[in-house]
C-alpha cells in the first residue's frame, strides 16, 4: 500500500469519526497517538506526564473532530497543533487531572518503533519533494550554487572556481539564493497547518 492509499484509507477514517463513529475515531487516534507521543510529548515531559498529555491530545481531538477540515497531509498536523498547546498548557500549571490514566494510553503505544520509522520515511519524503520542488523554480545559478556548496558540501574556493566568480561574488550569490529559496519554500509550507 504506498502513501496516497494510505492517506485515502485515512481519510475515510476520519470522515466516518466525524459522523460518530467511535471504533473510526479509535482507529484515527491509534493511527497517529504513538508518533505524537514519542516526537512531541515525551522529549518535553517525560514517560508520565507525556502518556497523561497524549490521552487529553485524544480527548481533544475526539471532540473536536468535527471541525476539522480535510488536508493532505491528513490529521497529525491537527492533533500535533493540539498536542504542542497541551505541551505549553503542562508548563504553566502543575497540577491536572488525567481523562486516561497512564496505563490506559499504554495499550496504544505497542508498535511505536514501527509507526515512528514510518511517520519518519513519510516526513523525510515529503520534505525531499517540497525542496525539490522548490529548487526547480530558482534560477539555474542558484541552484547550482546551492547544490555544489550546500548539497555537496564542497568549498567556497572550489564553488568560486567552479562558477568562474570570486569569494566573495559567491558569499553574495549563495546568500541571494537562500532567501530565494526560502521564498520559494514558504508556500509549500502554508499549506500544512
Amino acid at each position: 500500500m504506498d502513501i496516497s492509499e494510505d492517506k485515502k484509507d485515512e481519510r475515510v477514517l476520519v470522515e466516518r469519526a466525524q459522523q460518530g463513529d467511535r471504533k473510526a475515531l479509535g482507529q484515527v487516534l491509534i493511527m497517529h497517538g504513538p508518533r505524537i507521543y514519542k516526537f512531541v510529548l515525551l522529549p518535553k515531559l517525560g514517560v508520565t506526564s507525556a502518556k497523561e498529555v497524549l490521552s487529553e491530545v485524544y480527548v481533544r481531538t475526539a471532540t473536536t473532530i468535527t471541525r476539522f477540515v480535510w488536508q493532505a497531509s491528513g490529521l497529525y498536523p491537527y492533533m500535533k497543533t493540539i498536542a504542542v498547546r497541551l505541551v505549553i498548557d503542562e508548563f504553566r500549571r502543575k497540577k491536572r487531572s488525567p481523562l486516561w490514566s497512564g496505563e490506559d494510553v499504554e495499550h496504544t503505544l505497542p508498535d511505536t518503533q514501527e509507526i515512528s520509522e514510518k511517520a519518519e520515511r513519510e516526513d523525510i519524503d515529503a520534505k525531499r519533494t517540497q525542496l525539490r520542488n522548490a529548487m526547480a523554480t530558482l534560477h539555474p545559478r542558484y541552484r547550482d550554487v546551492l547544490t555544489l556548496r550546500v548539497l555537496e558540501d564542497r568549498s567556497r574556493e572550489e564553488v568560486s572556481a567552479i562558477m568562474s566568480v570570486n569569494v566573495a561574488t559567491l558569499d553574495v550569490l549563495l546568500s541571494r539564493a537562500t532567501k530565494a529559496l526560502k521564498a520559494a519554500l514558504v508556500p509549500a509550507s502554508k499549506e500544512t497547518p
